[in-house]
Formats: C-alpha cells, structure tokens, sequence
C-alpha cells in the first residue's frame, strides 16, 4: 500500500492526547480501533495506571478488563497486561502477586517490544522502591529512561525523570537527581501539572538540603506549598510541612521547626501512622534542643498511642523501622536510661542508617553518646564518639 500520511490534526496535552493521535493515525491508515476493543480497554488502564493514581478508577478499569476483555487478549496483549499489573500489584500492596508477575517475566523481556521493555522496568523499579531497595529501583529506572518510546505521551518521559530524581535522592546522588528533577519539572510546566510541578519542587528541596544549600531547600519547598495549594492533596501537604520543619530543624530554628511540623501532622489523615510517626520525632527533637520535657513526653505518649496496633519489626518496610527505632531511642534519651540507648543505637539503628546514608543523624544520635560520656568523665570514649559525629558532619558539608 502507497499512501502518504496526512497531517495528525487532534492534540490534547497529556496522556488523553496519545490516545486521540492513535486514533487519528489509525484513519489515516484506515484501519479501525474499534475492531479490537480490548486493546482500547488495555491503554486505558495504562493510562489510569501510570502517574498520579485514582484507585477506584483504577480497581474498576481492572476488573472491567478482567471480567469483559481479557478472554480476548492476543499474546502481545497478554503480556503488556502482565507489566501493567506488576504497578497494579505494588500500588495496591499486593507484594506476594507482584513478585509472582516478575518471577513469571525475569527471563523472557528482552523479547518484548521497546515500549513493553520501558513498563517492565518502570514497574520493576516501582517494586523495588516499595520494598526500600532504592539502589535497585534506580538501576531499574535508568534502564528504562534508556528505553523509552517516543510514542508514549510527554508525561511519561516527565514521570520517569521524576522517579529517577527521587530514586538518586535516596542513593545519595544529587547530581543525577537535580538532572532528572529538572527534567521532570520542565516537561510537567509545559504539560501544566500542578500536582507534579510540586512534587517536583519538594524533591528539588530535598535534594538541596543535602547540598547543605538551606535558603534554596526552602524557596523551593515554600514554592511547592504554593503551587500545591490548588490541588488539595493532603501527602503534598504535608510533604511540604514536613520538609520546610526538618529544614528548620537542621538549620536550629527549633521554634519555626515546631511550627511547620506541627502543620504537617494537620495535614496528615490518621490512617497516614507513619508519616504522622516521622513529623512527631522532629517534633520530640526539637522539644529536646529546647528542654521542654513537659511537650517530650506528651509527644512520646501520642507516638505510642498512634502505633499501639501497627505490628513493627526488622521485617517491615525499612523506613518504618528505622522511625520505630528512633522513637525507642528518643525514649530512652529522655528518661536518661544511656544504656538502652546506647545498645539500640549500635545494634538497630546505626546499621540502617549507614546503610540509608543518612549523615546528619548518625552525626546527631553520635554526638547524644558523647555527650553523655562527657557527662560521666569518660572522656577517652566520649572524644571517640564526638569525632564520629563530626566525621558525618563533614561527609555532609563535602557532598
């Protein structure tokens, strides 16, 4: 067949307009969608999958598919729907299912197409960043920037740059996430996202802050409160106050610390307990630099109260770890018992911490130790911890 294309007529911004310019090229080629509705059912749930997710649209697309087109998927199909609902899994937190789909596709995706390989990678990444494994997830991640397809929408190359940035936040890596924020960032301004364009502003101050460049952390945190703003998202909120107050907080200005993180956990619905638990050890934090014991142990009593039925151990996810263990230890700081303190430090939180790379509290929890030891005249000991806790300190002033 000799023909020559036509000019594709229809653009809308965003992943509707992949969709209408599929369609339009489908005329052009005279070639009817409609024919295969199943396809059209399955790049709507791609669609409503990718991005920022609606979970009821999502769940019924899901069972709309399962229940009315699947039967009728042809092997390529099959497949593309198998990616998809690695996302769907994760999203959902159903981890055991998730993990069957990438055992079932480990072996054979270098088969698939190139947009097909893009999602594998995604999702297998987004696996990984659900499970605390951000060195992976990255990895993952990069292998699909390099294969993406040009025929997927804008916001997909703007949501992998913004994954990538968030990725290298927590690798330690503010080069790479600075590139990728930018990236993101510029692609959501043309595609006008507001959610995102936020996001993109709160990693921005993230990864800033691990500059040790806090005018800019804020500016940039205090523009994505403003941005934000119009799209009434609690997580933005309270990402927004929550960083603005540990900002503060690093900077020791306990008292506007208190105020933003105080305007996070506003912010925060209840059943958000670990976001709530991380906002009120800031909070205890704080009160401790300022010796305001009454307000310690209030706010020790409702991080208790908030995590009373919350089953925590070292098999749960390593963030929520991590804050568990901080609360244990702030406990113990604060009723002065500098052994239990001492032991869980070393033994629980040290480990995650290194791991995690988080410099700034391991040279915060060091210097509790040897001021403690200064306190019992043990000085030899206490001059080995303070040289630990200015050895991460600097690590984060040379970054």
């Amino acid at each position: 067949m000799s023909r020559r294309f036509g000019p594709v007529r229809s653009y809308v911004n965003g992943r509707e307009g992949a969709t209408l310019i599929k369609n339009e090229l489908a005329k052009e080629i005279d070639y009817d969608l409609l024919d295969n509705p199943a396809q059209i059912e399955l790049d709507k749930f791609k669609e409503i999958i990718s991005g920022i997710v609606d979970r009821k649209k999502m769940l019924d697309q899901y069972v709309h598919i399962v229940e009315f087109h699947q039967s009728k998927f042809l092997e390529k199909q099959k497949i593309e729907f198998d990616i998809q609902k690695i996302r769907f899994f994760v999203v959902n937190g159903d981890f055991e299912n998730a993990v069957q789909l990438i055992d079932k596709h480990k072996d054979t995706y270098r088969q698939y197409s190139t947009e097909t390989q893009y999602f594998w990678f995604k999702h297998l990444g987004n696996y990984y960043y659900s499970q605390g494994k951000y060195p992976d997830a990255l990895d993952c991640y990069l292998e699909a920037d390099k294969n993406y397809a040009y025929s997927l929408p804008p916001l997909e190359e703007g949501d992998i740059c913004y994954v990538i940035s968030m990725a290298a936040n927590h690798c330690w890596e503010p080069d790479l996430s600075l590139k990728y924020a930018y990236r993101a960032l510029e692609i959501y301004q043309r595609e006008f996202i507001p959610r995102r364009i936020a996001e993109c502003h709160v990693n921005l101050g993230i990864t800033q802050l691990k500059l040790r460049n806090f005018k800019t952390a804020i500016d940039h945190n205090l523009t994505a409160q403003k941005t934000g703003a119009e799209t009434n998202s609690p997580h933005l909120k309270f990402a927004t106050e929550y960083n603005c107050g540990y900002i503060y907080f690093q900077f020791q200005n306990y008292e506007k610390s208190i105020e933003h993180i105080m305007n996070s956990l506003k912010a925060t619905p209840d059943e958000y307990a670990i976001s709530k638990l991380k906002s009120i050890i800031t909070l205890i934090k704080a009160y401790l630099e300022l010796n305001d014991m009454q307000s310690v142990f209030k706010w020790m009593y409702n991080a208790n109260n908030l995590i009373s039925d919350v089953e925590i151990d070292k098999n749960t996810h390593r963030d929520t770890y991590e804050a568990y263990i901080e609360l244990k230890i702030l406990e113990n700081y604060s009723k002065k018992d500098f052994e239990a303190y001492e032991n869980l430090f070393f033994s629980d939180l040290m480990p995650i911490m290194i791991e995690g790379n988080h410099l700034y509290e391991l040279g915060y929890y060091y210097n509790h130790i040897g001021q403690f030891y200064v306190s019992q005249e043990r000085f030899e000991e206490a001059s080995k911890m303070l040289l630990e806790s200015s050895k991460y300190i600097k690590q984060l002033l040379t970054l």
